[in-house]
């Protein structure tokens, strides 16, 4: 019996041999918007699919907009969204990387699941594919030291089991969205976050330190949980 508890603690936290486990979000999971330190604003009329927070500013703009979850400004569940976004900010920007990249994504581009990270600013052009290689556990995280933009009519697109749950895009600067731009993961950005006229959005979009604005836009967090992710590292590489 002693043998079985201690495996199943080991399991939990994480220590099984070629494992890894992504950090979770927290409370912060709760939201679809939110930004520890900023205001989040709305022109026209928008579909979020989820609540939106702040723990320190003004929400405006939503009037007329589809808000299909609740609004929360400085109160006990965005105090704890704060801190735990801010720890996870930490936990996504500091683990290692297991590719380099050249600051600009898509273009007809496939990637495979990965670690990438870029030491300054990146931006997106056209067509990125996210390829899962047929494992439903297959992970993305795109890092940035700087800012990150997407081009108009840029896109990605999913292919061989990649799920949104498991695609997270790290920026220490601000993030934003071009026009039409359709996008997939969740974003925690160091900055202000802007979304352009008429995006497709299936994520969240998290700021550490940030005001967030949308414009017309459809944001769904379909099957984004942002709970902890536990995936094989079968060849031993760290990934």
């Amino acid at each position: 019996m002693k043998k079985i508890i201690l495996i199943l603690i080991i399991t939990i936290n994480c220590i099984v041999i070629q494992a890894q486990c992504l950090p979770s979000l927290g409370s912060a999971s709760t939201f679809t918007l939110f930004t520890r330190a900023g205001g989040v604003s709305n022109t026209a009329i928008s579909t979020i699919d989820g609540s939106i927070g702040t723990n320190a500013g003004a929400i405006t703009g939503f009037g007329t907009s589809n808000i299909l979850g609740s609004i929360h400004i400085n109160d006990i569940l965005t105090q704890n969204a704060s801190n735990d976004l801010f720890i996870a900010y930490n936990e996504y920007k500091n683990i290692p990387k297991t590719s380099l990249h050249a600051a600009v994504y898509g273009n007809g581009e496939v990637l495979t699941p990965g670690i990438y990270h870029i030491g300054s600013a990146g931006s997106m052009a056209g067509i990125l594919t996210l390829d899962g290689q047929n494992d439903p556990n297959s992970i993305f995280i795109i890092r940035f030291g700087g800012a990150f933009s997407t081009g108009a009519i840029s896109k990605v697109v999913l292919i061989n089991g990649a799920k949104p749950n498991n695609i997270y895009w790290v920026a220490n600067g601000a993030f934003s969205f071009a026009a039409t731009t359709t996008f997939i993961g969740t974003v925690i950005a160091n900055g202000a976050i802007s979304v352009g006229v008429n995006c497709n959005i299936n994520g969240k979009l998290f700021s550490v330190a940030g005001a967030i604005s949308t414009y017309g836009d459809t944001i769904s967090s379909e099957g984004i949980s942002n709970s902890y992710i536990y995936y094989a590292d079968n060849d031993s590489d760290g990934f």
